[in-house]
C-alpha cells in the first residue's frame, strides 16, 4: 500500500477517534468510512482493476506484433557443402590425408556466424476470434463492476447493523438502569417499613430477589453494548464514538412490496451481474466457433545473417507475405470445446434465473420484516403508555395499602418488557427500511454515499500508455429489459 493511500485511510480514523468527544456523527459518516476502509470491498475492486488489465490484453490482439532476434557465437559445420570445399577430400574422398593449411581432415569448418532478424505481424483475419474475446472481457469487466456495486451495498448494510445495534442496546442499557433504579426505590421503601415494624420480612426478602434480578439483567445488557461496539470497530474500522445521531428513515423508500420488486430487478448488482457472466459465456462460444476458419496474417520480415552453415559471407533477405493457416484435424479437441461453451452458457443462463428467483424473494422478505415491525410498533408503544399508567396507579394504590408488593413489582416488570420491545420493535423497523433497500440493490444510492470508480460498468484507463486509436466508452450499460421475466 502506497505511503499516500495508508495516510487517506489512517488520518480519517485518528480524527474520528480523538474528536469523537466534541462531534456527532452520523450513519452517513460511518458508512462512508467503512466504505472507504472495508477489506472486503477494496479486494473486488482490485480484482475489478485486473480485469481492466484483461481487457487490455485483448484489445492487443487488433494490433502488430513485431519480433527482433539476434546470436552471435562459433559454428562448427560439416555438411556436403564444407567436404566439398575441401580439396584433398574432394579428389579422394576416401582415403586418409593428413590434414593441411587449415583444412580438418573431416571436412569440418568452423566460423564465427552471427544472426539478425525483425519481423511484423499484422492479424487481418481469425474468425473474429479477437473481436468476440474483447466483447466477452468486456462484458466482465461490466459483470465484476456490479459485483463491487454489490458488494459495497452488503458492507454498507453491515456499517448500518453495527451502528443501529450500538444505538438500540445503548437504550436498552438506560432503561435496565432505570428498571434497577425503580426496584432500589421500591426496595428501600420496603425497607423502611420493616425497619418500622409495618412491614413483612417476606415483603423484603421479595423485593431484594428483584433488586438482584434487574442487576444480573443491567450486567447482560451492558455485556451486550460490549459486543455490539466491538461488532462496530470491527466492521466499521473505528472505536464507537460517544454520540451517535440517531437516523431517520431512508429517503427514497418504496411505496408498496410491488414497488420495492421492481427496484430490486431494475437495479440489484447481483442480477446485473449474472446477466453479464451470460453475455461473457456467449462471446467465449463465439471465439470456440472461430477455430473452424482459417487465419491470415500479414507478415513483413528481414534477415541479416553472416557465415551461415559453414558458408562465408552475408546472408540477406526481406520478405512480404500474406500467410494463410487453417487446422484441418485437431482430434475433436475444437468442436468438444464448442459443445462446452453450449452446456457453460445454459448453466450461466440458469444462475441468471436464479439470481432472479433470489432478488425477488429477498426483497419479499425484506418487505414483510419491515411491514411486521411497523404494524407491531403501533401497539409496543400503546404497551408501554398503559403500563406507565398501570404502575403509577399501582405505586399510588400501594402507598395507601390497596396493592400488594407483588402487584406493584410485576407492573415494574410489565413496563420493563414493554419498554423493551419497544425499542427492540423501534430499531427492526428502521433497520427494515435499510434492509428493503439492500435487498433492491440501491442503499448507498438512497443515503447519497459515493461509490469506487470501480463501480463503473465501462474501462477505467484502459488505454495506459498506448495510443488513441480505441474508444474508451464503447461499453454498453445493462438493460434491465434484459433480465427473466417477472415472476
Amino acid at each position: 500500500m502506497s505511503k499516500n493511500r495508508f495516510l487517506k485511510i489512517l488520518l480519517p480514523s485518528i480524527a474520528l477517534t480523538f474528536g469523537s468527544q466534541a462531534f456527532a456523527y452520523t450513519l452517513k459518516e460511518a458508512v462512508a468510512h467503512t466504505l472507504a476502509t472495508s477489506p472486503d470491498l477494496l479486494i473486488e475492486t482490485n480484482t475489478r482493476d485486473m480485469v481492466d488489465k484483461e481487457l487490455r490484453q485483448s484489445y492487443a490482439g487488433y494490433l502488430p506484433t513485431v519480433d527482433l532476434a539476434t546470436g552471435w557465437g562459433e559454428q562448427y559445420t560439416n555438411n556436403p557443402t564444407t567436404r566439398a570445399s575441401n580439396p584433398l577430400l574432394a579428389a579422394v574422398p576416401n582415403v586418409a590425408v593428413p590434414p593441411t593449411a587449415g583444412m580438418p581432415l573431416e571436412g569440418t569448418k568452423t566460423l564465427t556466424r552471427t544472426e539478425f532478424s525483425l519481423i511484423a505481424s499484422q492479424m487481418l483475419f481469425d474468425g473474429l476470434a479477437v473481436f468476440h474475446d474483447v466483447e466477452g472481457k468486456k462484458a466482465r469487466v461490466r459483470a465484476e463492476s456490479w459485483r463491487v456495486n454489490g458488494t459495497a451495498q452488503d458492507v454498507a448494510l453491515d456499517a448500518v447493523k453495527a451502528y443501529l445495534d450500538v444505538l438500540m442496546r445503548r437504550e436498552l442499557v438506560q432503561v435496565n438502569r432505570e428498571n434497577l433504579a425503580k426496584h432500589e426505590s421500591i426496595y428501600g421503601q420496603i425497607q423502611k417499613r420493616s425497619e418500622g415494624g409495618i412491614g413483612r420480612k417476606a415483603d423484603l426478602d421479595q423485593a431484594e430477589g428483584r433488586v438482584a434480578l434487574a442487576r444480573t439483567n443491567l450486567m447482560a445488557e451492558e455485556a451486550n453494548l460490549a459486543d455490539a461496539e466491538t461488532e462496530f470497530l470491527r466492521k466499521v474500522g473505528i472505536p464507537v464514538p460517544n454520540h451517535l445521531v440517531k437516523p431517520d428513515f431512508a429517503e427514497h423508500f418504496p411505496a408498496n412490496e410491488h414497488d420495492a420488486v421492481e427496484m430490486g430487478i431494475k437495479h440489484h448488482p447481483v442480477l446485473r451481474a449474472s446477466v453479464e457472466d451470460t453475455n461473457v459465456v456467449r462471446a467465449e462460444r463465439k471465439v470456440a466457433k472461430a477455430a473452424f476458419v482459417p487465419r491470415f496474417d500479414l507478415q513483413l520480415g528481414m534477415t541479416r545473417n553472416h557465415n551461415l552453415d559453414g558458408s562465408p559471407g552475408d546472408t540477406d533477405d526481406n520478405s512480404a507475405m500474406i500467410r494463410a493457416r487453417w487446422n484441418l484435424f485437431s482430434g475433436g479437441k475444437d468442436l468438444a470445446n464448442i459443445g462446452r461453451t453450449c452446456y457453460k452458457l445454459q448453466e450461466a443462463q440458469e444462475v441468471q434465473n436464479r439470481a432472479f428467483r433470489q432478488v425477488v424473494e429477498s426483497v419479499r422478505l425484506a418487505w414483510s420484516t419491515y411491514n411486521t415491525a411497523k404494524r407491531q410498533l403501533r401497539y409496543f408503544k400503546e404497551h408501554v403508555d398503559a403500563s406507565m399508567r398501570t404502575s403509577d396507579a399501582y405505586q399510588k394504590q400501594f402507598n395507601i395499602g390497596q396493592r400488594t408488593l407483588l402487584d406493584l413489582l410485576d407492573s415494574e416488570n410489565e413496563l420493563y418488557g414493554a419498554k423493551t420491545n419497544y425499542i427492540n420493535g423501534k430499531y427492526t423497523e428502521l433497520l427494515g427500511t435499510y434492509r428493503v433497500l439492500n435487498a433492491a440493490g440501491c442503499l448507498t444510492e438512497a443515503m447519497g454515499i459515493a461509490l469506487p470508480k470501480q463501480v463503473i460498468p465501462k474501462p477505467t484507463a484502459l488505454m495506459d500508455g498506448t495510443s488513441r486509436f480505441f474508444n474508451k466508452a464503447d461499453v454498453d450499460l445493462f438493460d434491465y429489459r434484459d433480465a427473466p421475466g417477472h415472476i
